[in-house]
């Protein structure tokens, strides 16, 4: 029990210094992501004040470039957080496994503990049966005698005949009793 209750609080700690590193590495990962978009920005800002404003067909060429770039930056960001909470959940997923594995565990143990309990009752009911009940033969002397052994009699089962004549109410098919004398009884 005490092996449990310590793998449990190993467990329990194990799940905590996880947990926290998890939530870092997410934290890391925004500011990442952040920092991308900060530099997208900064990038697309000077780009925008160091060209002079452009013809028409430029205009239209520019602002097709920067929404191509700008979906480009977000499918990436997109892809980036798919990753990561693919990752977050391939190691839940995990986590769940182990779960499932140390569940498992217990219970074969469990059901070990409950076979060697029966395996300890039944050594104690062949320990605690009664001796076996010896036979002597005549004619012989009390030492030379052949052991029989017997098994405990089972109670026999009613015979079926057929009776002379069939009593009220009665299947015809079970032998009666013999009603007992009442006159031999009372001398």
């Amino acid at each position: 029990m005490e092996d449990i209750q310590k793998d449990i609080s190993l467990l329990k700690h194990k799940l905590g210094s996880f947990s926290a590193y998890i939530s870092s590495e997410i934290s890391g990962f925004k500011n990442d992501i952040e920092k991308i978009e900060k530099s997208i920005e900064a990038q697309t800002s000077k780009k925008s004040k160091k060209r002079t404003p452009p013809k028409k067909k430029d205009d239209k060429e520019k602002t097709d470039k920067e929404k191509s770039d700008k979906e480009k930056a977000d499918k990436e960001k997109e892809d980036i957080e798919k990753e990561k909470e693919r990752e977050i959940e391939i190691e839940r997923e995990r986590e769940r496994e182990r779960e499932r594995e140390k569940e498992k565990e217990k219970e074969r143990e469990k059901e070990e503990q409950i076979i060697k309990a029966n395996e300890q009752r039944e050594q104690l009911m062949v320990l605690d049966k009664p001796p076996a009940v010896e036979k002597k033969r005549a004619g012989r002397k009390p030492g030379s005698a052949k052991v029989v052994t017997e098994a405990p009699e089972e109670p026999k089962e009613a015979q079926v005949t057929p009776s002379k004549r069939p009593s009220r109410g009665k299947s015809p098919t079970v032998a009666e009793e013999p009603k007992s004398n009442k006159r031999a009884k009372k001398t």
